[in-house]
């Protein structure tokens, strides 16, 4: 009995420890909102019942080589050539994030497709 209490107050302790807690206004310092576009999607199961979806992703469409990155394992479904808000760090511009979908600046995507003929223009007359 002393030793399973003696368990529980040792996890207690570590369990209950003060966490850094997320702090929106650093977060809002610390990054950039930017345009981005969906360039590949995979499909695979993650497990028995659960399928995920690996999203790659071009951004900084400005460029003359636009930066890609991926969100892994998501269960989102995005179509390929839709237009998505992505979240740059300021310091470190290969971390980035999806945040939504949806476009900021149209001409820019429609420069980016018609640069690149990724043959995807259709998807954007609808914006």
């Amino acid at each position: 009995m002393f030793k399973l209490n003696f368990a529980l107050v040792i996890f207690s302790v570590f369990a209950c420890t003060e966490h850094k807690k997320f702090n929106i206004a650093n977060t809002e310092k610390s990054f950039y909102i930017n345009q981005g576009i969906v360039i590949k999607e995979s499909l695979y199961r993650k497990n028995r019942f659960r399928y995920v979806r690996d999203i790659y992703y071009a951004y900084r469409l400005d460029l003359k080589d636009p930066l890609t990155s991926i969100e892994r394992g998501t269960s989102v479904n995005y179509e390929i050539g839709e237009p998505i808000i992505i979240e740059v760090n300021k310091n470190d511009s290969l971390e980035s994030y999806i945040l939504q979908r949806g476009a900021i600046d149209k001409e820019l995507l429609l420069k980016f497709v018609k640069k690149n003929n990724h043959g995807i223009e259709k998807l954007f007359l609808k914006i």
